[in-house]
């Protein structure tokens, strides 16, 4: 089965099944293939947004911060009203003032947006570059940028799913109570360090937002009820809060999620356990509920 038939089929899926399924592409491949490419396409900034829960989302991007990807968010309602049509569009003047919304005020610079909204075997994206930039050239990278296109699909098909990660440890806190209030609870860490590490050097700070999205989402591959989670203030760190149940090891099964999203090397970066009992989030956290 190829990747687009792997793709198409999670549509009628539940994600466990696909993801069993799924052996080909790895989240960290995907991002040095499109870095290495994209170092040899000679524009200054550009990005593909790809539909993510019926709007769209910056997930391979040169040259635009990780504020930008944050704030690429946006409606498909919002991106069928600027573009009728899925000709290049070269967006200027005040005709650019709806779109400074999705850029962060470093990036929001450009005088020109050079934007194509399309799609490719059935899943609809949107190449967006700053300048004012031939149709014939962009479409050329375009082209070439179809390959790494296709593979994206595909893990957001199997993996990537909007996690409920909270980042500030009051909210953490708050939320836990009220998930928690009956039944024992588990707390875990991940760490993500080793990852991170042996990535800066290849991804761009921007890439981190996508990856740390799927891994906060990886439980939805192997249970249910999707874990609370808590992101440390560096991102090198996850907290998993899960209800205790029996049969099943939270650990094992992390460890398994990662050697499906990650190359094998990658994979073995990256290490789940139960967190340290002296640890303040889990002291905090006892306050509260149940361990």
């Amino acid at each position: 089965m190829g990747l687009y038939s792997l793709a198409c089929a999670a549509l009628n899926k539940s994600r466990h099944e696909y993801v069993s399924e799924y052996e080909h592409e790895y989240i960290d491949n995907l991002f040095t293939d499109f870095h290495r490419m994209a170092d040899e396409i000679r524009l200054t900034g550009f990005a593909v947004l790809f539909s993510v829960n019926s709007g769209y989302k910056i997930i391979l991007n040169k040259g635009f911060n990780a504020e930008t990807v944050r704030k690429s968010v946006s409606t498909a309602d919002f991106w069928n009203g600027m573009l009728q049509d899925e000709t290049w569009h070269f967006i200027k003047g005040e005709a650019l003032n709806p779109f400074f919304q999705l850029f962060s005020a470093y990036d929001a610079s450009f005088d020109c947006l050079s934007i194509k909204k399309a799609s490719h075997k059935g899943c609809p994206f949107i190449f967006i570059a700053a300048g004012e930039i031939a149709d014939v050239f962009l479409q050329k990278q375009l082209d070439a940028l179809m390959p790494l296109i296709e593979q994206t699909y595909t893990i957001l098909h199997a993996f990537y799913k909007p996690a409920d990660i909270v980042h500030q440890k009051t909210d953490f806190s708050v939320q836990a109570k009220e998930r928690f209030k009956s039944g024992k609870a588990s707390l875990y860490i991940v760490k993500l360090n080793k990852l991170f590490e042996s990535l800066f050097a290849l991804l761009d700070p921007s890439d981190f937002d996508f990856i740390t999205s799927c891994i906060g989402a990886a439980p939805s591959s192997f249970t249910a009820e999707s874990p609370l989670c808590f992101s440390a203030d560096d991102e090198s760190r996850l907290y998993f809060l899960t209800r205790d149940k029996e049969g099943g090891d939270f650990c094992s099964d992390m460890k398994n999620a990662f050697k499906k999203m990650f190359s094998q090397k990658r994979a073995d970066f990256m290490c789940a356990e139960p967190a340290s009992e002296e640890s303040s989030l889990y002291k905090e956290l006892s306050n509260e509920i149940a361990f």
